[in-house]
C-alpha cells in the first residue's frame, strides 16, 4: 500500500479475546489479460485499443518521483537497449551515485539486427557483465511493419495487414525470444526488464503490436530473471483509458509515427529510472 493510500484510509485491529500482536495483511489479486489466438483482421478505418498487458511484478512510482536511496557498489551497471526509442536518454540523467546507467540505441533496427548490433558494438563488448544487475529493453517496434510488410518510413495510419502471414509473426516472436536470450546468457545474474510496444494509431499495427506485447507477458511468465514492464496498465504513460494513445508524446511527422517527442522521452525516462533504483 503507498503513503498516500495510507494517509486516506484508517487502520485499525479489531477487538477480540487475545493479547497477541496482529498483523494487518491486504492481499491484491492481478489477472493477466487473455492472449490473442489468431491474428483478427483489420481495415484501414477501423479502430483497435491498444491492450493493457503487464506483469504482477509492475510498481508504481512514489508521486515525487524521487528515487530512493539504495546501498550498492559504485560499479553497478544499468542497460538500456533499444532500437531509437532511447536515443534521447541522457545516460547522466539516468545515473546516481550508486549506479551507472549505459544506453544503447540502434535506428530501425528489428529485434534480430538489435541483437547483431550489439555483439559487434566495441562499447557494449567493453562492458563486465558481471557488473550489469539490470536491463531495460524495449524491442519489437520495427518488426510490427517488417511482419506488416509496410515501409518503415511509412507513418500514416491508413494502413492494411493484407500481406501480413503468421510465419511473419512467428519470425518477429523468434527474433525478441533470441535477443532476450541473448541478454540472459550475456549478464547471468541481471534482471531483464522488456518494456511493451508503445501503441499506435493504426489499427492494424496495435493489432500487431497486442500480439506481440501477449508473447513477451507470457514469455516473461515462464523464463526466470524475465520481468515485462507495462506502461499503461496503472500509469497509462501513453494511452488513454480507452486504449488510445495519446498523440502528444509522438512526433507528428505523419499520423502513426512511433518516434517519441522529448516530453515522451523524458516521461518514460522518470518511469524507468524509478524501477532502475528499486
Amino acid at each position: 500500500m503507498t503513503k498516500n493510500s495510507q494517509s486516506v484510509y484508517e487502520h485499525c485491529v479489531s477487538p477480540g479475546s487475545t493479547d497477541l500482536p496482529r498483523i494487518s495483511i491486504t492481499l491484491r489479486l492481478l489477472s493477466p489479460p487473455p492472449l490473442p489466438q489468431t491474428q483478427a483482421p483489420c481495415t484501414p478505418t477501423s479502430s483497435v485499443p491498444i491492450q493493457s498487458t503487464s506483469n504482477l511484478r509492475v510498481l508504481i512510482p512514489e508521486a515525487s518521483g524521487n528515487p530512493p536511496i539504495v546501498t550498492s557498489p559504485s560499479n553497478k551497471l544499468t542497460v538500456y537497449i533499444s532500437s531509437s526509442m532511447f536515443r534521447k536518454i541522457d545516460e547522466s540523467k539516468m545515473s546516481s551515485q550508486y549506479q551507472k546507467a549505459v544506453v544503447f540505441f540502434y535506428p530501425g533496427a528489428t529485434a534480430q539486427t538489435i541483437m547483431k548490433k550489439l555483439q559487434q558494438d566495441p562499447k557494449f563488448l567493453g562492458l563486465n557483465p558481471e557488473h550489469v544487475h539490470k536491463v531495460y529493453m524495449l524491442c519489437g517496434s520495427n518488426n510490427v511493419d517488417k511482419i506488416l510488410q509496410v515501409n518503415p518510413s511509412n507513418h500514416s495510419k491508413f494502413i492494411n495487414n493484407h500481406q501480413a502471414t503468421d510465419k511473419l509473426m512467428t519470425d518477429a516472436k523468434r527474433e525478441i525470444y533470441n535477443l532476450i536470450r541473448f541478454i540472459l546468457g550475456w549478464a547471468k545474474t541481471a534482471m531483464v526488464n522488456v518494456i511493451n510496444l508503445l501503441p499506435r494509431v493504426s489499427a492494424c499495427r496495435n493489432v500487431v503490436i497486442n500480439h506481440l506485447n501477449s508473447f513477451i507477458y507470457d514469455l516473461s511468465n515462464k523464463t526466470p530473471r524475465v520481468t515485462m514492464i507495462g506502461t499503461e496498465s496503472h500509469r497509462a504513460l501513453f494511452s488513454h483509458k480507452n486504449g488510445n494513445r495519446k498523440t502528444q508524446f509522438f512526433s507528428n511527422n505523419g499520423s502513426d509515427n512511433v518516434h517519441l517527442t522529448y516530453s515522451g522521452v523524458v516521461r518514460l525516462a522518470k518511469y524507468l529510472k524509478y524501477f532502475a533504483h528499486n
